[in-house]
């Protein structure tokens, strides 16, 4: 098997085990349904929590959210090849470089050490990142 790929299964068995509370030999007896599921609340949890609060931030930040409208033209770009490098980008290349310029910005502005940013809670953190902000921008007139 791919070391890579050996990697990223190491990683979601230890999530599974974390956020579901189960013991390793459950886990390996689990059925293909029960992994299914797990892999959906996982999903859902990333994409109704912290997509969410990666929106806040970027609120707090003023930044508008731009979300992107479709084209009548883009079945035919697609099908032709016309696809953009950005458009190509795999939405988890997204989320790891977004969670890197979090836990960047949890060192440098939030003196979070980096073992710190790893062990705490994500969603935790996230809400602290946003309360920093907003808390930044309305004293920045103070100093």
């Amino acid at each position: 098997m791919n070391t890579e790929y050996d990697d990223i299964y190491d990683e979601i068995y230890n999530v599974i085990l974390l956020l579901f509370n189960i013991t390793k030999a459950k886990l390996n007896k689990a059925s293909i349904y029960e992994l299914y599921y797990y892999f959906n609340q996982i999903q859902l949890y990333i994409n109704e929590t912290i997509n969410n609060k990666f929106i806040e931030i970027s609120k707090a930040s003023g930044n508008e959210v731009v979300e992107k409208e479709k084209s009548i033209f883009d079945d035919y770009d697609k099908e032709n090849g016309y696809e953009g490098e950005e458009e190509q980008k795999s939405i988890y290349e997204i989320y790891k470089e977004t969670l890197n310029c979090t836990i960047k910005y949890a060192i440098n502005n939030l003196k979070m050490s980096y073992k710190e940013c790893i062990n705490c809670n994500l969603s935790e953190m996230l809400d602290y990142i946003v309360f920093n902000i907003k808390y930044d921008l309305e004293h920045k007139d103070d100093d």
